[in-house]
């Protein structure tokens, strides 16, 4: 498990407690939290917890995800995200890192203790954040083009970040929802929800906007037109960072527009399940240039191994300047979900397979749900990491065969529904 998050609640902390208890003394660990109401109190309790066992805490105050990340990989030390991503407001979890990766929740005390190797002031790194980010992209093309760019926070914890790191690179920031210490003004997710981001770019003659949810390791594009679509901004990105031989890694619900349009470039492509965290592993130990999901969540391995929306959001500017956005056609793609009304995740998932192979499938990628060809069409079947529900995603460049196939495998999966 590699974050622990829900509704919170008594039991919510007596859970969070439990891990902190187990980890036990492993030295310095780096302390950060989100603007959520509850994330304060959790961040005194998790920091006297972790004193309580001998360890030396860092409080890096209110900032992002991927700040806290860079800080436990620049000083080779353990760190806790008070968060519950882009969860609602309601909602507030813990996410673990070490070395810049994200790390999976303990289940047992950890033995190895590891000591931090640099010393870095809390109070002065956030300033080694956005400097270092702004130093490793090409702020002359950004000068030159002096970009006019809105950032929506949505209230969340880079409201002191993107827009101050992308004005140092070069572009002129507009910053909308910057204001952390009121709820949040819109939900989260930055997808369905910044819809009047369109309008707000045309009625300030801006080029484009930037989006984040609420611990910002998320980063979403809206143009004129609309929200780019998110497989688009995806592969723009990934276009945009590989070469011909290079190696680009996504997960199973990229669409396959990603990894046709990448393999005619020469770009070998790599999948792994459903999480910033299996990309960010597989970044590493495959050597690749890029990895990405289609939710905005995106690997620089030059910067961290785990996602940085900031971050991504100065690419997105250094790009907009170099070459601007490409127009790829979206394959016609239908999501929808079957809610299990009690049934077992793991039963009608074992039905659904079985139901599959007797449709004479045989090439099934079970790393994460079922992935898998059915007349040409690809298909997804996975049950929801967060929710009680079964995701259905079915993709094809022909919208008639997308509606066929997709209904077959709806009426396939309520039918392994044990009412």
């Amino acid at each position: 498990m590699y974050h622990l998050r829900g509704r919170f609640s008594h039991e919510l902390v007596v859970k969070i407690s439990s891990v902190i208890e187990k980890m036990g003394c492993v030295g310095v660990v780096a302390v950060c939290r989100d603007t959520r109401p509850s994330s304060a109190c959790l961040h005194h309790h998790i920091s006297s917890m972790l004193l309580k066992n001998g360890n030396e805490v860092r409080n890096l105050g209110v900032g992002p995800t991927p700040y806290l990340s860079r800080y436990t990989k620049i000083n080779s030390c353990l760190g806790i995200m008070i968060t519950a991503s882009h969860n609602p407001e309601e909602d507030n979890g813990i996410k673990l890192f070490h070395s810049g990766l994200e790390a999976s929740i303990p289940d047992r005390p950890i033995k190895s203790r590891m000591p931090s190797q640099n010393e870095y002031d809390c109070r002065d790194f956030r300033y080694v954040y956005i400097k270092d980010a702004v130093r490793g992209l090409d702020s002359e093309a950004v000068k030159r083009r002096s970009p006019k760019i809105v950032v929506d926070f949505g209230n969340a914890s880079s409201s002191a970040f993107t827009a101050h790191a992308l004005r140092m690179l070069g572009a002129k920031a507009i910053t909308i929802n910057a204001d952390h210490s009121v709820p949040f003004s819109r939900p989260s997710e930055p997808d369905k929800n910044i819809p009047y981001l369109a309008e707000f770019v045309e009625r300030v003659s801006a080029d484009f906007a930037v989006a984040h949810d609420a611990d910002s390791d998320r980063c979403r594009i809206v143009t004129r037109e609309g929200i780019m679509n998110q497989d688009v901004q995806l592969l723009n990105m990934a276009d945009y960072m590989c070469s011909k031989g290079d190696v680009f890694v996504t997960t199973v619900e990229a669409s396959q527009l990603v990894a046709d349009e990448l393999r005619k470039k020469g770009v070998s492509v790599l999948i792994t399940p459903v999480g910033s965290n299996y990309v960010g592993e597989k970044v590493k130990s495959a050597g690749a240039s890029f990895g990405g999901e289609p939710c905005g969540e995106y690997i620089f391995p030059d910067w961290l191994f785990s996602a940085d929306g900031v971050y991504a959001a100065l690419k997105f500017a250094e790009m907009h300047c170099k070459r601007g956005f490409k127009s790829y056609k979206p394959y016609h793609t239908i999501r929808d979900a079957v809610m299990l009304k009690g049934n077992s995740k793991a039963d009608v998932m074992e039905r659904i397979l079985k139901k599959v192979d007797s449709l004479g499938i045989t090439d099934i990628n079970t790393m994460d749900g079922l992935l898998f060809n059915h007349k040409g069409v690809k298909v997804l079947v996975r049950a929801s990491n967060t929710q009680d529900i079964i995701r259905i995603t079915t993709e094809h460049p022909d919208e008639n065969a997308v509606k066929n196939i997709h209904s077959e495998i709806n009426e396939l999966v309520r039918s392994c529904l044990k009412v």
